[in-house]
């Protein structure tokens, strides 16, 4: 479920314009995140293990370092915006 959330999250990132004097820099900062953001869930997605499986342990190794990344962008994004 956090995933799916964080991806609605980021693909709403696609339809943000910002305007003001600094808008044109600031709306592609935001169109580069929402494009690292697409490759990490890509990459993501490429994972080629049964995530049913309880005896692995990689997926939550996977998920980790999707989250990771993601968190980094949250906070990239929050500086452009405040």
């Amino acid at each position: 479920m956090q995933l799916t959330q964080t991806i609605i999250q980021f693909n709403q990132l696609k339809r943000i314009e910002i305007g003001n004097t600094k808008g044109k820099a600031m709306s592609q900062a935001i169109v580069t995140i929402e494009a690292e953001f697409t490759q990490a869930v890509e990459k993501f997605m490429l994972i080629d293990y049964d995530v049913m499986d309880i005896e692995k342990k990689q997926f939550a190794d996977d998920f980790f370092q999707f989250r990771q990344r993601t968190k980094e962008q949250e906070r990239r994004l929050a500086s452009i915006l405040s």
